[in-house]
């Protein structure tokens, strides 16, 4: 059905694939169906809910659009620290991924 794991995982995949192809409008409206997915299935505070959040700030950051990249990557830091804590190689990305955003924003 839509509301089933790998349906959630399909689209991932192919936002990914969109976002590899430079078309990251489509690759974002994708990644905003798998969001709603596993919001449904898992609820708000996983692990692939923060990687479709990062996913999003990627596309948002690819965009010129560094202060919603930057939106996506604290909703993606606050669920990180929540489910893998302080020190897991995801969460140092998403402080990385933070950090390309805000010199984006030119705030160094």
């Amino acid at each position: 059905g839509a509301e089933h794991d790998a349906t959630s995982l399909a689209l991932a995949m192919l936002g990914q694939i969109y976002h590899m192809m430079d078309r990251y409008q489509e690759a974002l409206e994708i990644y905003e169906e798998t969001l709603r997915i596993k919001i449904a299935i898992s609820g708000p505070d996983n692990r692939g809910v923060a990687a479709t959040y990062n996913n999003m700030g990627q596309a948002y950051d690819m965009i010129d659009q560094p202060a919603k990249a930057l939106e996506m990557y604290e909703k993606t830091l606050q669920i990180r620290l929540a489910t893998v804590g302080d020190q897991h190689p995801s969460t140092a990305n998403t402080y990385n991924n933070m950090g390309t955003a805000y010199n984006s924003k030119g705030e160094h």
